[in-house]
This record gives structure tokens, C-alpha cells and sequence, in this order.
């Protein structure tokens, strides 16, 4: 039997084209402050404790007295004579300093 278009049924595929998005950046919007109806109170200072606490770094991994010195604004000589740190290689991590 020869074939014809009629017992031949061949899949009908559609072309579709679409137009190139085109996206646009808005730039960054501000958002309003709102100022409250009531006027806030101003609060003084809390007094500093006499019996106040030393801050204190606790060493994380790659931290060097160089690096935990320059992080917290403090010289590395001073930050080492204020932990008695004589060896930097000594440091290990989790390690809690005082920040002098």
C-alpha cells in the first residue's frame, strides 16, 4: 500500500518567537522616617560600673595577634602584654583574650 498525506500523520510542530525581555533597574528608594506623634523623653547615661568587665575576643580560625589587634584597634604589643601572650603561635581557637 503506498503512502499517502492521509495515512501518514506526521507531527505538527509550532514555531513560536518571543520578543527579548528587557528588564529596567529602578534605583534604590529611601524609605519615608515617620516621626511619632509623641515627643520621646531624653534618657541620661547609665553610670559606668567601678566593678565593669574587660571586653574580651575569643580567637577564630586564621586570627593572629596581628589581625585581632588590628580588628580592635589596639597595638599587637599591647595586646599581648594585656593576655601575657609571650609565644603568637600559642593561640587557639575559641580561645577568649582580654580586649585591653
Amino acid at each position: 500500500m503506498p503512502k499517502t498525506a492521509e495515512t501518514e500523520a506526521k507531527p505538527v510542530v509550532e514555531k513560536t518567537t518571543s520578543a527579548p525581555s528587557i528588564v529596567a533597574k529602578a534605583p534604590p528608594v529611601k524609605a519615608p522616617e515617620i516621626a511619632s506623634a509623641k515627643p520621646q523623653a531624653k534618657t541620661e547615661a547609665a553610670p559606668e560600673k567601678a566593678t565593669s568587665t574587660p571586653a574580651s575576643y575569643i580567637v577564630a580560625k586564621g586570627d593572629t595577634p596581628i589581625s585581632i589587634a588590628k580588628k580592635l584597634k589596639v597595638s599587637q604589643e599591647t595586646l599581648m602584654k594585656a593576655n601575657n601572650i609571650d609565644d603568637p603561635r600559642k593561640l587557639k581557637i575559641g580561645q577568649t583574650i582580654k580586649v585591653p
